[in-house]
């Protein structure tokens, strides 16, 4: 029926968090930002991290980072 409920499931907020916090951590100079996320998710191994939770991180930062921080008017430079 495409309704909200079938489309996302409460797990996806833990995907959330995890792609967020990646992005942040590396932002702010973390060098290794998958080890902290693997810390807060609990797993044993940081591959499980990443090829689960981080999979697509990488490829995607620069545009998820620009396009919240315009949506949110976070830019750096107010005039751009």
């Amino acid at each position: 029926d495409g309704s909200l409920k079938q489309l996302f499931r409460f797990h996806d907020l833990r995907h959330t968090y995890a792609t967020w916090t990646w992005v942040a951590r590396k932002r702010s100079g973390d060098p290794q930002p998958s080890k902290f996320v693997q810390s807060q998710l609990g797993h044993a191994h940081v591959q499980t991290t990443e090829a689960i939770y981080l999979h697509t991180v990488t490829l995607f930062e620069a545009t998820l980072y620009d396009d919240v921080a315009k949506a949110l008017d976070l830019r750096a430079d107010p005039r751009a």
